[in-house]
């Protein structure tokens, strides 16, 4: 199998994830892009099974961006 398929596929497989959540959370893909890399570096380190890694590191993006939604409601109104 040629790698550079693997990285593709896998590439556009975590920029569905990021396109996701940034439309369903009305934060713009960059804002969202930052945060799910962030939490799948964290995440590739230790995995054994890198197919779950989209969906864990999508989970997490979501609740930070539950809790970063949930401080500024709260700091501004």
């Amino acid at each position: 199998m040629n790698g550079d398929i693997i990285d593709k596929k896998e590439s556009q497989r975590h920029l569905g994830f990021i396109h996701r959540i940034a439309e369903a959370s009305g934060v713009p893909d960059e804002e969202v892009e930052k945060i799910y890399n962030a939490e799948l570096e964290k995440l590739k380190d230790g995995a054994r099974v890198r197919n779950f890694l989209p969906v864990l590191a999508g989970r997490k993006t979501r609740e930070i961006l539950r809790q970063l939604n949930y401080a500024n409601r709260r700091f501004y109104t």
